[in-house]
C-alpha cells in the first residue's frame, strides 16, 4: 500500500498532521514497542511510547502519538492524536487487510493482461471490478482507453474521449481546480477530485514508475459512490493496466523480433548472422526503403511517453518497422505518402517532436547510414533554428558534408570571391545584389518568380542581374560557375549558422 494512500483514507476519519509528503511503498503494519530490535523499511510502525530503547539503525515510517527524535534522518513520522490511538491502529490494520482481498481479486485481471487480452478487454474487467466507468489517460494529456461498459455522462470526459486527448477548457479548469494544486503539491497518488460544473465526483489514481509520472487512472462514480476500497483498488488497477500497455508495445505482432534486428545493425551487430538467428532474410524487406526517426524537442527520460510515440508512428506506417536507439525512435517504411506526410506534421504538432526522413536505400544492411542521415537532420536543423518539424536529408545533405569536413583548408576559402565582392558592394552602396543573386540561383534563374519572392519588378530584377555580372565579372551561363555559386552560398549558410548569423552584415 502507498503511504500517502493510507494518509488520505485516514485523514477522512481521524486528524492527522503530516510531516512529510513521501509516497513509500509498504507491505504490513506492526506496532512499535519498547523490545524491538528488527525493522524494516517497507514497514508502517505505529507508536504509543515517548522513546525507545532500540534506536533503528535504517529509515522508518510511523505513524505516532509523540514526535521521536533520536530516529534516522529520513525516517516518516506523522502525528495522530493519543485519543484516536487504538481507532487508527483498527483501522489500518483493516485497510492492510482489505488490501490483500483486494489483490486476490485482482489476479484474473493480471491473468488477462499476461494472456495478450486488449487495452479494452482489460479496462472493462477492471470497470467490473470497481462498479464505475474508467478512464486511462497519460501524463501529456492522451485519453489512452476508457470502459465501454459503463454510461459515461460527464459532458467534459465526452469531449475529452471524443478527441482522443484533453481539451483546452478541461485542462483550464485542471488548473484553476484547488483541489487538483493541493494534490500536487502533496504528490499523492489518489485523490476525489470535483471540477466545475461537475454532476459525478471522479476518484484519480497517479501512476508512477522509476519516479517518472505514466499518467492516471479516473473511476467516474456515476454507478456507485467512491468507497474505501474503491480507493485501495484504483492504484493497482491503474499499474496494471500500465503495465499491460508497455507489454502490448514491446510486443507489437511481429516488429519485436525485426525492432531486435534493426537495433542490432544500429549497434554495427551488421553481418548476416543477425538476420539469420532471427530467422529473417533480406528479401523480408522492401525493395525500397525510408528511415523516419522522431525526437522529441526537449530531453525526455520517460520510457513509457517513448513508447507511445512508437506505437503512433507505427499507427500511420501499418507495415513499418520500429525501433528505439539513444534517445531517437525510428520507423523503417517502405514509401511516404502524402497523407502520411501530414500524419507526421500532425504528430510532430501534438508531441512537439522532430522528425528526420533519409534518402532512400535498397540494402538492409545499410540501415545505420541511413538512419544516421535522419538523426542528422534533426541535429542540423536545431543548428539552423528551422521552425519545420518534419524535415528530409535532401534539404540538409550538403550541410551535412560540411559538417564533416575533416581537411587543413578552412571551409571559407572554398567560397567564390564573387560573393564577398558583391557583399563588399552592398556595404558600401546599401544595396542588395549578394541576396539578389542568392534568390535567383535559388529560383533556377527563373526571373518572374524569383522578382516576386524579392518583392521588386522584374525589370529591377534584370538591372540587378546586369550589375552583378559587370561588377564580378560572372557569366551566369556557365554552368560550372553556376554550380561553384550554389555550393558558395551554401558555405556561408553553414558557416553563418554556427555563428548564429543569419546574413552577412558589414561588420564581417
Amino acid at each position: 500500500m502507498r503511504y500517502l494512500d493510507l494518509i488520505n483514507i485516514l485523514s477522512q476519519d481521524f486528524n492527522i498532521k503530516s510531516s512529510t509528503m513521501n509516497n513509500i511503498v509498504l507491505n504490513k503494519v506492526e506496532v512499535l514497542k519498547n523490545d524491538t530490535k528488527v525493522f524494516s523499511k517497507d514497514t508502517l510502525y505505529l507508536c504509543n511510547l515517548e522513546a525507545l530503547l532500540n534506536i533503528p539503525k535504517i529509515p522508518i515510517v510511523l505513524l505516532t502519538t509523540t514526535f521521536l527524535t533520536s530516529l534516522p534522518k529520513e525516517s516518516v513520522q506523522n502525528l495522530i492524536d493519543e485519543n484516536d490511538y487504538d481507532r487508527v491502529l483498527e483501522k489500518t490494520l483493516s485497510l492492510f487487510k482489505e488490501e490483500d482481498k483486494i489483490k486476490a481479486s485482482l489476479y484474473n485481471l493480471i491473468d488477462k493482461a499476461l494472456e495478450g487480452d486488449s487495452i479494452i478487454s482489460l479496462i472493462n474487467y477492471a470497470s467490473d471490478l470497481v462498479g464505475n466507468a474508467l478512464i486511462l489517460g497519460s501524463s501529456n494529456n492522451k485519453v489512452l482507453a476508457y470502459s465501454t461498459n459503463y454510461d459515461i455522462m460527464d459532458p467534459l470526459w465526452l469531449e475529452n474521449i471524443k478527441n482522443g486527448r484533453y481539451t483546452s477548457d478541461f485542462n483550464e479548469k485542471l488548473r484553476s481546480n484547488s483541489q487538483m494544486r493541493e494534490w500536487n503539491k502533496r504528490n499523492g497518488s489518489s485523490k476525489i477530485i470535483s471540477l466545475k460544473g461537475d454532476s459525478q465526483p471522479k476518484l484519480v489514481s497517479k501512476i508512477t514508475k522509476n519516479n517518472h509520472l505514466l499518467g492516471g487512472i479516473i473511476m467516474i462514480a456515476h454507478h456507485n459512490e467512491i468507497s474505501t476500497k474503491h480507493m485501495l483498488q484504483l492504484p493497482l488497477i491503474g499499474k496494471i493496466l500500465f503495465d499491460s500497455i508497455n507489454i502490448d508495445t514491446s510486443m507489437i505482432s511481429e516488429n519485436s523480433i525485426y525492432s531486435h534486428v534493426l537495433y542490432n545493425l544500429l549497434d554495427e551487430i551488421n553481418d548476416t548472422e543477425t538476420l539469420e538467428i532471427a530467422g529473417i532474410s533480406k528479401p523480408a524487406f522492401p525493395d525500397e526503403m525510408f528511415v523516419v526517426v522522431a525526437r522529441f524537442a526537449k530531453n525526455l527520460e520517460n520510457r513509457y511517453l517513448k513508447k507511445t510515440l512508437q506505437i503512433e508512428l507505427e499507427e500511420i506506417f501499418t507495415k513499418g518497422h520500429s525501433v528505439q536507439y539513444k534517445g531517437y525512435i525510428g520507423i523503417l517504411v517502405s514509401k511516404l505518402s502524402e497523407n502520411q506526410q501530414k500524419k507526421l506534421e500532425q504528430l510532430a504538432r501534438n508531441e512537439n517532436i522532430t522528425i528526420g526522413i533519409s534518402w532512400p536505400f535498397t540494402n538492409i544492411m545499410e540501415f545505420k547510414k541511413y538512419f544516421n542521415q535522419s538523426v542528422m537532420t534533426i541535429k542540423l536543423s536545431e543548428i539552423f533554428s528551422d521552425n519545420q518539424k518534419v524535415l528530409f536529408y535532401d534539404d540538409y545533405s550538403y550541410f551535412d558534408l560540411l559538417k564533416n569536413y575533416k581537411g587543413n583548408i578552412p571551409l571559407k576559402y572554398f567560397v567564390h570571391p564573387a560573393l564577398k565582392t558583391l557583399h563588399d558592394y552592398d556595404c558600401e552602396n546599401n544595396s542588395a545584389l549578394y541576396q539578389t543573386l542568392k534568390v535567383y540561383l535559388e529560383h533556377s534563374k527563373k526571373q518572374t518568380s524569383a522578382a516576386e519572392s524579392l518583392y521588386i519588378h522584374k525589370n529591377s530584377l534584370s538591372y540587378r542581374i546586369s550589375r552583378i555580372e559587370e561588377i564580378t565579372g560572372l557569366d551566369l551561363d556557365n554552368n560550372n560557375i553556376l554550380y561553384s555559386l550554389i555550393h558558395s552560398f551554401t558555405i556561408n549558410q553553414y558557416l553563418f549558422s554556427l555563428n548564429k548569423n543569419e546574413e552577412l552584415d558589414c561588420k564581417n
